[in-house]
């Protein structure tokens, strides 16, 4: 499946309904290239492979994003995002 995300360079996790302030972000305006520094660069490789992996639609509400996050966060801590992306879909699929 190709990404619903291919070719974004930003994204606002407002428009997939999750409270960043709840997720502890910075921002509404999710990086995912270099220009959110070395976890921009980690940030893209684990959101491309989640919207590839994931429809957009599956994706919505705070439940799945606290999932993403859960993951992600497993990757800014070495795991590798491409792995945790997997991990994090068979869970938001599975729901």
């Amino acid at each position: 499946m190709e990404s619903w995300m291919s070719g974004n360079t930003t994204f606002k996790a407002s428009d997939l309904g999750w409270d960043y302030t709840k997720m502890r972000w910075l921002g509404d305006n999710v990086f995912l290239t270099d220009a959110g520094g070395t976890n921009g660069v980690l940030q893209g490789n684990f959101f491309n492979e989640l919207s590839r992996l994931v429809p957009k639609e599956k994706l919505m509400g705070q439940f799945n994003g606290d999932v993403a996050n859960q993951f992600l966060r497993q990757a800014y801590n070495g795991m590798n995002p491409v792995d945790a992306a997997a991990k994090a879909a068979e869970i938001i699929l599975g729901n």
